[in-house]
């Protein structure tokens, strides 16, 4: 009969998109598991829990999840990105956003630095997702709540350049989320996920402005399909976006918006699938993070895996007609001023333009260079008079130039921040 055929479609359809079930890398209770991305550096995926104000580092190949305390710093971390090489090769340095603005934070003593600079944030506002354009610049937008803790119009997408200039892009958002850009760095796709859209933007690489704005993937619905949250792209350009509500991350083709693959979490994960990032050597493996908001006692026993992390080995994907992930950018930070509350050596670094000349002089008075472009982070950036040539130089803190600005400063009175190790599942 009619119903008949009709149910025989649906399930044609249904089965016609080719689906696999994720597996737990760590198992771990996060209330909002968010902000996945691949550190080349360390050869580990970062991530964290925003309402638990951690950050986490996972090693695939010893299955060893780091996790880093930041809540006496603030009361969320929403963002974490690797930071250019050239500034720090060791994966130690990471790029982050706390409910109120931009900050870097230092795995190996577990330090944190605010950038300074940060836009007002409102009482019941934070920030939310960021990334890096393929520039070196940070994005991240915030999510706005009235009284009642509902989204509500009034959030802002933020780009933060290499000269600590912070700028408004784009405003009356709610929820802003996920944003990538396309390797020919010509495109950003971005999602401020009340809209239930994907939408895209010209790019101009030079100045960072966006123009044409378009939805390009559509038709996402809370109830059925879940709503559009963090996205990545892949090597053919094709979207992950992760379905909070939705129980999966779904491949997109966002020159048509067609709907190519699902990756779906296991019921006992509940449905806020909140991130998707890929992993590994060869970016060829896909972590998911999950979240346990709002959550009942009912559906914290019925969801027992919810806010842990996710993944999906190549092998699997192959069977997706998956490719392998675009690298992530990472973010290049000149400070204007950055103190950190620990250690006999200053950390204050004044901005200089790019491509300025400067020197390397140590304590022992001992000097190197010349060098280019941005100084390294932990050094006191010293005016030599002329404009071709500055003199960089750790010095101790209570002798540090008159001429540096003022310092964004943190307590030094704040606890150290704890690491704790837990091992992923098998």
């Amino acid at each position: 009969d009619t119903h008949a055929a009709l149910l025989s479609c649906s399930l044609l359809s249904t089965m016609s998109i080719p689906t696999v079930e994720a597996a737990v890398a760590v198992e771990i209770p996060a209330q909002l598991g968010e902000g996945s991305i691949w550190d080349c550096r360390s050869r580990k995926l970062l991530w964290l829990d925003i309402y638990g104000a951690t950050l986490f580092r996972f090693d695939p190949a010893t299955r060893v999840n780091e996790e880093y305390d930041l809540s006496s710093y603030s009361s969320a971390v929403s963002s974490v990105v690797p930071i250019s090489e050239d500034i720090d090769a060791t994966g130690n340095l990471v790029g982050v956003t706390l409910r109120e603005g931009f900050a870097i934070y230092d795995f190996s003593n577990q330090e944190l630095m605010r950038l300074g600079g940060d836009p007002p944030v409102g009482e019941y506002e934070r920030f939310n997702d960021g990334k890096v354009d393929p520039m070196g610049r940070y994005w991240a937008g915030t999510i706005t709540r009235d009284a009642s803790f509902e989204p509500c119009k009034g959030a802002v997408l933020y780009r933060r350049e290499v000269d600590g200039t912070v700028s408004p892009v784009i405003d009356d958002l709610s929820i802003s989320n996920g944003l990538v850009w396309t390797d020919d760095c010509s495109t950003m796709y971005y999602i401020d996920t009340p809209t239930g859209q994907v939408d895209a933007f010209d790019f101009d690489v030079s100045t960072g402005s966006l123009t044409n704005r378009r939805a390009c993937i559509t038709g996402f619905d809370f109830a059925t399909t879940g709503f559009p949250d963090g996205c990545a792209i892949d090597s053919a350009g094709m979207l992950w976006v992760a379905r909070f509500n939705g129980g999966c991350v779904g491949r997109y083709d966002p020159r048509s918006g067609q709907l190519l693959a699902e990756v779906r979490v296991p019921e006992a994960a509940g449905k806020q699938v909140t991130s998707v990032a890929f992993g590994g050597d060869g970016l060829e493996d896909l972590y998911l993070t999950t979240a346990r908001e709002g959550f009942d006692d009912e559906m914290q026993k019925t969801c027992p895996l919810a806010g842990s992390l996710f993944t999906v080995p190549k092998a699997a994907l192959d069977g997706l007609g998956a490719v392998a992930g675009q690298p992530p950018n990472h973010f290049r930070c000149a400070v204007d001023s950055v103190q950190t509350p620990a250690a006999s050596l200053s950390t204050v670094v004044m901005a200089m333009p790019a491509m300025e000349t400067y020197y390397l002089q140590n304590l022992d008075g001992t000097t190197s260079g010349p060098y280019y472009g941005v100084p390294p982070m932990g050094w006191v950036a010293v005016n030599t008079g002329s404009s071709a040539q500055s003199l960089v130089t750790t010095m101790p803190r209570d002798v540090a130039p008159a001429a540096a600005p003022a310092a964004a400063k943190v307590s030094a009175s704040k606890k150290s921040t704890k690491k704790k190790q837990s091992r992923g599942c098998c």
